[in-house]
């Protein structure tokens, strides 16, 4: 102690160095206590034994003589409050509250903490490990000691922070004064939490950064790739209520071109509000819009009524650009025409095609005002590209959309994968004669719902039943067969020929469409929920119910009074919704259901058939998909229910709704021992994706056979006053 103060005075003094005072040409240079420039200036007002920023390390023990500026920003390290500009304040890597001690040297390096990048010299940057800079390993906050143990057993206590930690307390962070912060024998470097900081140059699979834009109305703001490329695109007469955005991806492989659009609301709530905006665009010259799937409704992260990843396949006479197509959308959305705006994007003006797919989420908020969000891609790439359908979905998701006041914070969380997803799987199938052509097609699309299903290692059972009235709720097994048994992968074929003949051996009155009843049978007959009965619903599963039909449901034509086109829809038909809403819901079914119908958007597309009123509403209230049978080919309805489902099937729920564009995940490697972890790729082909639906990560081509997996999930998400800080 005292000898490094006679140091500092002698320093002060300007008497000759030695080596100990800090290097002159050679010697240890490591050692940055007693800092010298290059140019040998000396501070003379510089009082070595005052602590002048209040950091508790001592002005001399910070280079004051000398003024030392360790982080460069002008600012010496004597009043710096973050001297190495690390995130995390010099009075908390300063050791004590004692000035006159030396600052800790956690590694013994020379180079004391609040200097040095890397403290515990675990190859992870400070700034990595104690993200928010409080000095706090997460919340972790239970004090520990050898005579104070930790009441988990499986928990640790860190001799360092002195307080018990686990892996849900640490937030995904670890502890810059640790090499092994959790005691396991992994060293922090080589843990997953990589994943939980920001993508750099030194940390190339950490979590993505985003860009945020926000309207100069006031009205949004929305998260974007980070090279997305932004532009404001009011009509030249825009109102208060409006505002518009344009963004564009162009990189190959990843080309997309988005819209936001605020706007007067035209209805009371978003479902509504979807269908609105497929008519908008069917008024688009030329272009002929059709539903693949209507949306899931939800409450958004803020607290809105929103459709999310409402997926629409537009149709243009001649070549056009994905620009020129959202160009006209926005036009459209907003009751304009092109000539209307002087300023539109004309990014990806070469990326042209005829087919284009359309996704977007439709938000109400108060004061009657309606945000649309969504992006338009070439058909081709959206459904085969590894890269382009996500874009597309991250933007109409609804994930990526907040008001303009919202800010952001740092998600990281851990998860023990123990099993696959699993689903039992209902089919509710209009026999009618105006339906055979329509099964056929379903039935054709069915190797690609059964080829995702298996990708993403979905384990499913099928049970196929008609809508007669008075059939005890069996499952078809096979052309003309009916038992109480389900079917599983190895009789796909079965269940393929069971969609063109749901009624088995059962009786078939195609006159009459009673979905509900039959739903309501079919269930009934697979409960009590028991793992050890093959013909009962798994415990485990996710239950869904899928509708096919062209018609109304028979029980709101015969109990409400609709009629054969969906008309006369009063206050008893909102009655059975809320029936059948209520039997879906219960505890022990909790299934979420699904349609290939005629859609609301569309009421009018089947020459045999009419709205399917009744189905619809039920399943916009439990947040399932409409895709509408009119499709001469369902095969892309189709694998985006199957994606649905297998979202809501997957163990890996959030805690919080993601911005999705930031998603990072690890999972561990058990091929090697001991275990590594490796960052994921974002894709449709092989890596992870994200489901809004039901705030999931679903992984596609990924070895789950040795549980339990570890995964982390690194994410931003908005910050609001519905949805707070942690």
């Amino acid at each position: 102690m005292r000898k490094i103060i006679a140091v500092g005075i002698m320093a002060f003094l300007g008497l000759a160095f030695t080596t100990a005072c800090g290097p002159v040409g050679g010697g240890d240079d490591t050692n940055q206590n007693n800092y010298r420039p290059p140019d040998g200036a000396v501070n003379t007002d510089c009082e070595p034994f005052a602590d002048d920023d209040n950091d508790t390390i001592s002005n001399h023990d910070e280079g004051c003589e000398f003024n030392r500026d360790t982080d460069g920003d002008g600012v010496f390290d004597y009043v710096d409050q973050d001297s190495d500009n690390d995130g995390i304040p010099d009075r908390i890597e300063a050791g004590d509250q004692n000035p006159q001690t030396p600052p800790k040297d956690t590694d013994g390096d020379g180079i004391p903490d609040a200097l040095d990048q890397d403290s515990d010299n675990d190859g992870v940057p400070d700034k990595d490990e104690d993200r928010n800079g409080d000095g706090m390993l997460g919340s972790c906050q239970t004090p520990c000691d050898s005579s104070n143990p930790c009441a988990d057993p499986s928990d640790y206590c860190s001799p360092t922070a002195g307080v018990c930690v686990n892996i849900t307390c640490l937030d995904g962070e670890t502890d810059p004064g640790s090499s092994d912060t959790d005691g396991d024998g992994t060293t922090d470097g080589d843990e997953p939490t990589f994943i939980c900081n920001q993508r750099s140059e030194s940390n190339p699979n950490g979590r993505k950064p985003i860009r945020r834009e926000a309207h100069s109305s006031g009205h949004f703001q929305v998260a974007l790739e980070e090279n997305a490329i932004w532009l404001e695109t009011d009509p030249n007469d825009r109102i208060s209520s409006e505002g518009a955005g344009s963004f564009d991806l162009v990189d190959p492989d990843h080309e997309i071109s988005g819209f936001a659009v605020a706007r007067p609301a035209t209805a009371a709530d978003a479902a509504t509000e979807a269908q609105t905006v497929i008519q908008q665009m069917n008024t688009m010259a030329g272009a002929s819009s059709t539903p693949l799937t209507s949306g899931s409704a939800t409450i958004s992260h803020d607290g809105y009524d929103t459709v999310v990843s409402a997926v629409i396949r537009t149709s243009v006479p001649s070549s056009t650009s994905i620009a020129g197509l959202r160009n006209q959308i926005i036009a459209a959305l907003l009751g304009r025409t092109i000539s209307d705006f002087s300023t539109l994007s004309q990014n990806n003006s070469g990326v042209t095609d005829t087919e284009f797919i359309v996704s977007f989420a439709v938000q109400v908020r108060a004061a009657s005002q309606t945000i649309i969000v969504g992006a338009v891609a070439r058909s081709t790439q959206y459904s085969s590209g590894a890269h382009v359908g996500y874009h597309v979905d991250d933007m109409a998701n609804g994930t990526s959309l907040a008001e303009a006041s919202a800010d952001t914070e740092i998600e990281c969380e851990t998860y023990f994968v123990e099993t696959s997803p699993v689903a039992d799987i209902v089919w509710v199938v209009d026999d009618s004669g105006s339906m055979d052509d329509d099964q056929q097609r379903v039935a054709d699309a069915g190797a690609t719902f059964l080829n995702i299903a298996n990708q993403s290692g979905l384990d499913w059972r099928m049970c196929v039943v008609d809508m007669t009235e008075g059939n005890p709720g069996d499952c078809c097994t096979r052309l003309n067969q009916t038992d109480d048994t389900w079917l599983s992968p190895a009789q796909s074929n079965d269940f393929l020929d069971c969609i063109t003949d749901p009624a088995g051996d059962n009786p078939a009155d195609g006159g009459y469409e009673f979905g509900f009843t039959q739903m309501e049978d079919a269930i009934n007959q697979h409960l009590p929920r028991n793992a050890g009965d093959p013909t009962k619903i798994r415990p485990e599963a996710k239950l869904v119910v899928i509708f096919i039909s062209d018609e109304p449901a028979q029980e709101f034509k015969n109990d409400c009074g609709i009629s054969e086109s969906g008309g006369n829809w009063n206050a008893g038909c909102d009655t059975l919704v809320t029936q059948y809403v209520g039997f879906l819901n219960q505890s022990e079914v909790d299934a979420t259901p699904h349609g290939i119908l005629v859609p609301g958007s569309t009421p009018n597309c089947s020459d045999l058939g009419g709205w399917s009123r009744g189905y619809e509403e039920v399943i916009n209230q439990l947040g399932g998909q409409i895709g509408s049978i009119c499709q001469t080919d369902l095969t892309a309805t189709m694998s985006l229910i199957i994606q649905d489902i297998v979202g809501s099937a997957s163990p890996v729920v959030l805690a919080h709704t993601p911005i999705s564009v930031s998603l990072a995940v690890a999972k561990e490697d058990k091929t090697t021992t001991p275990s590594t972890y490796l960052a994921l790729p974002r894709s449709r082909v092989e890596g992870f994706d994200y489901r809004a639906s039901s705030n999931t990560i679903v992984f596609l081509q990924q070895d789950f056979s040795d549980p339990p997996y570890e995964v982390v999930v690194s994410y931003l998400r908005w910050v609001t006053g519905v949805a707070p800080p942690d």
